[in-house]
């Protein structure tokens, strides 16, 4: 689904197939095409994202700056909380 982290930051990398991120910097979602191999996004924290519409043959590779954190307590996962914290 998506979110923001607070301190990890990642690069997501298409490797193969085609998807559409989804991605607030603080300006409102836009929607950017994955088309082509080697397309990629630097999200940094506090940098909403996801994805969508993969086709069938999909692999997106996301290198992350931290280890996963099973409680999650990096990330905000409501998108109007995400946009409170930005604002301020």
């Amino acid at each position: 689904g998506q979110h923001c982290h607070k301190e990890e930051k990642e690069m997501f990398i298409m490797v193969r197939g085609k998807s559409t991120a989804i991605i607030d910097q603080g300006n409102g979602k836009e929607e950017i095409p994955f088309e082509a191999p080697g397309d990629a996004i630097y999200a940094g924290n506090y940098v909403w994202h996801g994805f969508k519409d993969f086709s069938e043959d999909a692999v997106l590779l996301a290198v992350s700056s931290t280890n996963y954190r099973e409680d999650r307590s990096d990330y905000i996962e409501d998108y109007e909380e995400y946009k409170k914290v930005i604002a301020q």
